[in-house]
């Protein structure tokens, strides 16, 4: 998956860094790439997400997250979640 903006790095960091459950929660963006973005809560959790399938008003995704202790990696949870594009209202 190619970005559509040279710019998506910073425009996604921002985004996340605005997301008031990341901060509230202590969850930290790791790194982030076209089409997927990994998340961590402290160093117990690691969430990855990526975009399977993208269509011009629906994304189909996935997570899972992995606990991880002592250098091992568990997989405790698994989603995959359809997510519709809703146009932005005009200001």
């Amino acid at each position: 998956m190619k970005p559509q903006t040279p710019d998506f790095l910073e425009k996604g960091r921002a985004i996340f860094s605005r997301a008031a459950f990341a901060g509230d929660l202590g969850i930290r963006l790791k790194d982030l790439g076209p089409g997927w973005c990994e998340s961590a809560l402290r160093e117990r959790l690691r969430c990855r997400a990526t975009v399977l399938r993208k269509g011009k008003t629906l994304i189909v995704a996935e997570s899972e997250v992995f606990a991880e202790r002592d250098g091992d990696s568990k997989l405790v949870s698994k989603a995959m979640v359809t997510l519709v594009l809703v146009p932005a209202a005009a200001r």
